[in-house]
Formats: C-alpha cells, structure tokens, sequence
C-alpha cells in the first residue's frame, strides 16, 4: 500500500511540474526584440572593455517603425562605438533590417 501511495505522489507531482513548466513557457517566450537588444547590449559591452575609460550605458532601447528597427543607445561619458558590426549581428540574429542611434 505504501509503494502505491509514494508512487501516486511522483505522478501527481509530475503532472503539476510538467503544467507548470508548460504554462511558464507560454509567457516567457524570447522574441526577436529580446534579441535584438540583447546582442545589442552585449556587443557594446564588448566594444566599451576595448577601451581605457569607464563608461556606463544608460540604456539599450528599442524601436518599432515598419519593417526596420531602431535601437537607441545611450553612453555615458558620450563614445563611439563600431555601428556596421552591431547591425551585421543584429541582422544575423533576427532579419531585422536596424538603424542603430547613439545619443
């Protein structure tokens, strides 16, 4: 009687995970946006460690027009960073066709 009991509650408990990870997955999806911002951030972190000043990013943020997107970038102390190669990752990652906007 017991075995069956102890076996009942794997089952149960099995079903309520598999549910639960279901229902999670359906609102956490990554969308090509998350993407999009994601590499962003992470190449400009990677441009910024190149150099010898701190520099801190305010924000990575993204823009919808049409079928192109805009990612707005903000840096502080105020840098340049290598635009064309953000936008290759960028288009490799999610089609996008991006405009990238330092400001």
């Amino acid at each position: 009687m017991r075995g069956q009991v102890a076996f009942e509650g794997l089952l149960l408990l099995l079903v309520i995970i598999t549910l639960a990870s279901g229902i999670g997955a359906l609102y956490m999806r990554t969308h090509n946006d998350t993407m999009a911002i994601a590499i962003a951030r992470e190449e400009v972190l990677s441009q910024l460690s190149t150099k010898t000043t701190t520099n801190i990013i305010d924000y990575v943020q993204l823009e919808k027009e049409g079928p192109t997107i805009n990612i707005l970038i903000k840096i502080t102390p105020r840098t340049t960073i290598d635009t064309e190669i953000l936008k290759q990752k960028v288009k490799a990652a999610t089609n996008y066709q991006t405009n990238i906007i330092l400001q």
